[in-house]
């Protein structure tokens, strides 16, 4: 006895492509559109950097955070801010808007000036060895404009007109400091 589609072998294997790509469509299907519903397929637009001082300290807490979880130590005094660059790196905005979280918002339009020192006291450290976590400063508005600047808030903090020095604990509150 001789098969149906002995005659026909090239309209079974068209059909059965159609059926297999409509079966495949089908399961397929619904997972790309929402794929492309959720934007993954869209180009993502750079966007420019406009904080002030106190979202840059939160920022750079964030990423010291993060470095901390990871390394179970804050960094050292050398090199922090490499550190914590790598950790501000968002998808979109540009690496030179970016940078920007590490620079004081009045340095901005210098080269090679940040504006912002690691409190010594804190560097390379776990942060319950870290004496009254709470009210220690661990990043700083300082005098020292260089990069990975280091020192003691009481001797490095800029204090403007003798007013108080913007900076963020180790816990991650940002508080007004006076240096003495």
């Amino acid at each position: 006895m001789r098969s149906l589609f002995a005659k026909r072998p090239a309209r079974f294997v068209g059909v059965s492509l159609l059926a297999l790509f409509l079966a495949g469509g089908f399961m397929v299907g619904p997972a790309l559109w929402d794929i492309w519903r959720a934007g993954f397929f869209h180009k993502v637009s750079q966007r420019d950097y406009q904080g002030d001082s106190r979202s840059n300290l939160e920022a750079m807490y964030r990423a010291l955070k993060l470095y901390h979880d990871s390394e179970e130590k804050f960094p050292g005094a050398e090199g922090w801010m490499e550190e914590v660059e790598r950790r501000l790196r968002v998808y979109d905005m540009k690496p030179e808007e970016t940078a920007k979280k590490m620079i004081r918002p009045d340095l901005w339009e210098t080269s090679g000036r940040h504006g912002y020192a690691l409190n010594e006291a804190c560097a390379g450290k776990y942060i319950d060895d870290i004496e009254d976590a709470s009210s220690t400063l661990l990043v700083f508005e300082s005098q020292l404009e260089s990069r990975d600047a280091a020192g003691d808030p009481d001797k490095v903090g800029l204090a403007p007109s003798g007013g108080k020095v913007l900076g963020v604990t180790a816990t991650g509150e940002i508080i007004e400091f006076e240096p003495r």
